[in-house]
Parts: structure tokens; C-alpha cells; sequence
């Protein structure tokens, strides 16, 4: 029996395990180095089609907005910066401003005195 190998440095093909029997008979199966006993036949003659085109270098990835924007020192440079502008214009707003009354006096009421004063 013999091994039929293509070498080609662009393309990859599958090898094919030739028998050739004592009266001349030959018939031709692809090479399984797993499952050496499986036997998957190929019609001769033998016509090789490439897997697939070998790949010697990485695509260099491209460089993409989204990137850099989810970088995160650009988010801790960008968002402080937009709180910067949005908050002051929130301010002006009057709903806004009795939001932060509320707030701020329901912190007033819940306030616990401290420790010191409730022993003296």
C-alpha cells in the first residue's frame, strides 16, 4: 500500500492510501490516522481537491471607533467630563431642584445624633 501525499505551500489536501493486491487489483481510501479500521472509499482515478489555502500570517485586525471609545481610560476621561456639562443644565431645571430639596431634607430628618451626645 502506499500513501499519496500532494505538497503545495498554498494549498492543504486530504492524503489517499493506495492497495495495490498481488494481481494487479487496486482500489484507493482516504487515510483516517484516528480510525485506522474505517474504510471510506475514493474513486479511482484520483482527483484531489484542496481543503483549504494554508494561512501563514495573521490578518491584522483593523482598527474600529467602537474600540476606542469602550477603552476604559477614555471612559473615565469622557464621562466626569459630560457630568461636568449635563449637570449644571439640569440645575436650571425646576423639577429638578425641588427633587434635590427633597432629598436633601429627608437626609435632615433621618440624621441620628451622635454617640457622644446621647452619653453626655
Amino acid at each position: 500500500s502506499y500513501v499519496v501525499e500532494v505538497i503545495n505551500p498554498d494549498y492543504m489536501y486530504e492524503p489517499v492510501r493506495v492497495e495495490i493486491n498481488s494481481k494487479g487489483k487496486y482500489r484507493a481510501r482516504k487515510v483516517n490516522y484516528i480510525l485506522t479500521s474505517q474504510v471510506i472509499q475514493v474513486p479511482y482515478p484520483l482527483r484531489m481537491k484542496a481543503l483549504s489555502k494554508f494561512r501563514y500570517f495573521q490578518v491584522r485586525e483593523q482598527w474600529r471607533l467602537t474600540d476606542f471609545l469602550f477603552n476604559p481610560m477614555v471612559i473615565m476621561m469622557v464621562l466626569p467630563l459630560l457630568l461636568i456639562m449635563i449637570l449644571p443644565k439640569m440645575m436650571n431645571d425646576p423639577e429638578a431642584k425641588e427633587d434635590l430639596k427633597q432629598i436633601s431634607n429627608m437626609a435632615k430628618m433621618s440624621e441620628l445624633p451622635e454617640m457622644s451626645e446621647m452619653f453626655t
